[in-house]
């Protein structure tokens, strides 16, 4: 885990900035031109700022919270909730009636 995570976040932000300097939108061309220490800090602001997206530093520990020997899914997020967000659904009321 210690060796995958960095690296997968490497390599998602790499293609992320590849993606995104191919793009005509000049703000996404300025996005790509930036270094993975850049990106994650804007991901944290962008995150702070509008709560869409998880900040780094909730990644970084839920990262922690699941790399511990005693952790449980159990406490982990909130099942009805997740029960009423796929009851209004767009995607799930679709799928429901195909």
């Amino acid at each position: 885990m210690a060796v995958v995570a960095p690296l997968f976040l490497d390599f998602t932000f790499e293609a992320f900035r590849s993606l995104a300097k191919q793009d005509e939108n000049k703000s996404m061309q300025k996005l790509g031109a930036k270094h993975l220490l850049q990106l994650l800090a804007e991901m944290e602001w962008v995150g702070n700022r509008t709560q869409n997206i998880p900040t780094f530093s909730f990644l970084v520990r839920a990262v922690l919270r699941w790399a511990n020997p005693f952790f449980h899914p159990l406490h982990e997020g909130d099942t009805q909730q997740a029960l009423d967000y796929l009851a209004r659904s767009p995607a799930a009321i679709a799928a429901a009636s195909a």
